[in-house]
């Protein structure tokens, strides 16, 4: 081989030697580069989800009374509605809710139930007696925003969910200095039904019994194990209808088992 020719074969190696080492650093750069941002990009989605994850509320009864900046937080929404220990909680849509040892998310409970559907109504004075305003169940096609904070009791065993219903009315009433007897609901001298007791009936349609050991709405109180059951309330509901109710008139409610009639003011 002449040296002219072996110059150039060392100069053709070189060129490719030279080449190849360029093209592995560029893969390499682009082959970290990618791997950096793809882990970068998983941390990033991991922040993310972790501190939705923090930032989610969970609510535990069994902690009422130990926590006390839960405790402060259900003090200061249940004095939104005049109410104490007619509830142990108020919660919202977005909130879970630990009691026992089971976690139920509350819009699982509302998925469940009708109670974000604005079952209670106002109807139209037309349609209720002369000088009333009337309340009812809706019916189809009557729609209403949903509303949202909700009211939990957890049931204890003997609970009657007209003694549930009582206590809460009570306390209400008492910010109205109303004061409501422990006989009020029970019929009078004709037999006919106290408008306390009318109100206690009537207010059956405004809340759902859930069953937290089988996830599901239940139809009654019977326990079946401590701390498995709750009823929950849709307070702005509730307390919009008993606004409109006070010593003048509630003595003069009328209902026909599925809609009451409340005086209106003169």
């Amino acid at each position: 081989m002449s040296k002219k020719t072996f110059k150039a074969l060392n100069k053709t190696l070189l060129f490719f030697l030279v080449g190849f080492v360029v093209i592995v650093t560029v893969a390499l750069v682009f082959i970290f580069r990618d791997g950096s941002e793809s882990l970068l990009f998983k941390q990033k989605a991991s922040g993310e989800v972790n501190s939705k994850i923090k930032t989610k509320t969970v609510l535990d009864y069994n902690s009422l009374g130990n926590d006390h900046e839960l405790s402060d937080l259900m003090k200061k929404r249940k004095e939104k509605y005049g109410v104490d220990k007619g509830l142990d909680m108020i919660v919202k849509p977005g909130e879970d809710l630990t009691v026992g040892d089971d976690t139920v998310s509350m819009q699982n409970i509302l998925d469940q139930t009708s109670l974000n559907k604005g079952n209670i109504i106002e109807k139209d004075l037309d349609e209720g007696k002369s000088g009333s305003l009337k309340y009812g169940v809706k019916g189809a096609g009557e729609e209403r925003e949903a509303l949202g904070e909700y009211g939990v009791y957890v049931v204890r065993p003997g609970d009657n969910i007209w003694n549930v219903h009582f206590t809460i009315l009570k306390e209400y009433f008492e910010t109205k200095n109303i004061t409501i007897s422990s006989s009020s609901d029970e019929p009078g001298w004709n037999g006919y039904s106290s408008g306390v007791g009318k109100l206690l009936k009537f207010s059956e349609n405004m809340v759902s019994i859930y069953n937290l050991k089988e996830k599901r709405v239940d139809t009654n109180l019977n326990l079946i194990h401590e701390l498995s059951k709750i009823v929950v309330y849709n307070m702005v509901e509730v307390f919009s209808l008993l606004d409109r109710i006070d010593d003048q008139n509630i003595d003069n409610l009328e209902f026909d088992g599925k809609t009451i009639w409340i005086p209106a003011d003169q």
